[in-house]
């Protein structure tokens, strides 16, 4: 049964690619794996006014897509708008640029949650993965942060980690939220991989874990959601692992994709910003990874963008086997599951490495 006449469900998010640039490397980036045919680019402020009284009022506006957000020259300026609008803005850097500086106009423009991707809390587990980058410094630069806000009472930015889960780094995840919770960070977002661009990363997925395998990592989640207890802390463990497919977490119809050109997407894999056709890996094997828009906001409205046939096929993904593009067909979100939490709060961003 499609939607009502009336009009799409209620947007409830909406991710806004500001760049696709960044200056990191991480090795299981598409920006890295796709670089032969990567599209550059930075969002036209004039696409995001466009945008905004067409958001139901306290929608949650994720300013990230497949960049860094903070090398977007008017980054501050966005999330104010976005704020002024009656709007919710919020961002997930790799905190390579988040200075006092940076954190003060953040915090000043009203951004409500500031959130942050590692792979680890030291350089084995993150820096070796997230070329460019330093685990050391970012944890200072969080650490800066918390303290900023709280020295001078400041509503925001509260500190989010997106920490994503690598199978080399499973036994030191409870390590890992630890020094996160330490280090200032509210609330922590662990994923894996579901979105897979080379074949030799696939060790690296938890999709085909044994017997054994599968009752450590369990057990591992425990002692994080323990840590984190401990810790006073939030924590939401989602983790690509189940054996068959299961709902679409991205919760179709409720969200939406923008990327930096206009064009709307189901989600945020579906909008990869290349040129020509790649691969991918899932659990099900190999496939091709393209960009399906089903609109652009600079040729018309979202809610009519929303309305179309493709958007109203998708809106149901979620709660049966029904697929708006071969792109969902053949996504690895599915089979993600989610062992444990450690808050009743709702899950107001998704995981964005």
């Amino acid at each position: 049964m499609d939607w009502p006449l009336a009009g799409p469900a209620r947007l409830e998010w909406v991710q806004v690619e500001v760049t696709t640039r960044c200056q990191a490397s991480c090795r299981y980036c598409p920006r890295r794996a796709y670089a032969d045919r990567w599209r550059e680019g930075d969002l036209d402020p004039g696409l995001l006014e466009r945008l905004l009284p067409q958001l139901p009022h306290g929608t949650v506006v994720h300013l990230q897509g497949w960049g860094e957000p903070l090398l977007h020259p008017r980054l501050v300026e966005l999330a104010g708008r976005i704020r002024t609008a009656g709007l919710v803005p919020t961002t997930t850097t790799n905190g390579l640029a988040l200075d006092t500086e940076v954190t003060l106009r953040l915090a000043e423009a009203g951004l409500e949650i500031l959130g942050i991707s590692m792979t680890g809390v030291d350089a084995e587990h993150n820096d070796r993965w997230r070329c460019g980058t330093e685990a050391a410094g970012i944890l200072r630069a969080a650490e800066r942060t918390a303290e900023i806000v709280a020295l001078r009472g400041l509503p925001g930015p509260r500190l989010h980690a997106a920490h994503l889960l690598l199978r080399s780094g499973v036994p030191h995840l409870p390590e890992a939220v630890g020094r996160l919770a330490s280090a200032g960070f509210e609330r922590i977002v662990v994923s894996s991989l579901d979105l897979v661009p080379e074949r030799e990363l696939v060790r690296e997925t938890l999709w085909d874990l044994g017997d054994v395998a599968a009752q450590e990592l369990r057990d591992t989640v425990e002692a994080a959601m323990d840590r984190a207890r401990q810790a006073g802390v939030s924590l939401v463990v989602q983790l690509a692992t189940a054996r068959r497919r299961g709902r679409c977490p991205e919760r179709p119809g409720h969200s939406v994709f923008i990327g930096f050109d206009g064009s709307v997407f189901p989600c945020v894999d579906t909008g990869v910003p290349i040129e020509r056709a790649g691969w991918h890996w899932t659990p099900e094997g190999c496939h091709e990874i393209g960009r399906f828009p089903l609109g652009n906001i600079a040729d018309g409205d979202l809610k009519s963008i929303r309305l179309g046939r493709a958007f109203r096929r998708m809106a149901r993904s979620d709660r049966g086997p029904l697929w708006v593009t071969a792109r969902c067909r053949n996504c690895a979100k599915p089979f993600v599951e989610r062992p444990g939490t450690v808050s009743d709060e709702a899950l107001l961003v998704p995981e964005l490495g």
